[in-house]
């Protein structure tokens, strides 16, 4: 079978005119593309842990990593701190992620008691990721605010199940993607 570049075919392009260099899917079903910038555009499927309101596509993520499931607490917990009424912020360095919070109108990095406290674990939010899509690893993107660190908004999602380079992304895999006219 011969492939060719469906996503210019279809005009899906990022909000910033970026190559898609990759689609992936992840076990609760969901489907990625991704550029070669990092951003992501998800496609959410109906599933156990979702309500039938939520389906469908999504706006771009800025930004995007993969994170390894035995960090899937710390990376999950922005989502618990916000929920809390925290501001989030995210610093990455060297494959590193850290998340901070506002305490006392100052920011300190983030504590999994933060997050979730009745777990009684204490531990720095503090994990390694990676800009590889990796089978296995939880997919995670995010956009920052203006000032390049505080948390605008971010979606932890399952781990990757399959990935499709963007020289074999095919129809199929595009057709929740299309731009509709």
């Amino acid at each position: 079978m011969k492939y060719i570049k469906l996503y210019d075919a279809y005009n899906i392009t990022s909000t910033t005119g970026n190559k898609i260099v990759s689609y992936f899917e992840t076990g609760q079903g969901s489907k990625y593309l991704r550029t070669d910038k990092g951003e992501t555009k998800r496609y959410k499927v109906e599933h156990a842990n979702t309500g039938t309101d939520d389906i469908g596509l999504k706006d771009w993520y800025q930004n995007s990593f993969f994170v390894d499931t035995k960090f899937e607490y710390e990376a999950n917990s922005i989502q618990f701190l916000i929920d809390k009424g925290f501001k989030c912020g995210l610093s990455i360095k060297n494959n590193q992620s850290t998340i901070y919070i506002v305490e006392h109108n100052k920011w300190r990095i983030g504590n999994k008691l933060d997050a979730y406290p009745k777990a009684g674990q204490k531990g720095d939010l503090i994990f390694d990721i990676t800009d590889k899509i990796t089978i296995g690893y939880n997919a995670v993107e995010y956009n920052l605010n203006s000032d390049k660190f505080s948390i605008k908004s971010y979606h932890f999602g399952s781990p990757v199940t399959k990935i499709v380079n963007s020289d074999k992304i095919t129809d199929e895999d595009l057709k929740y993607f299309k731009n509709k006219k």
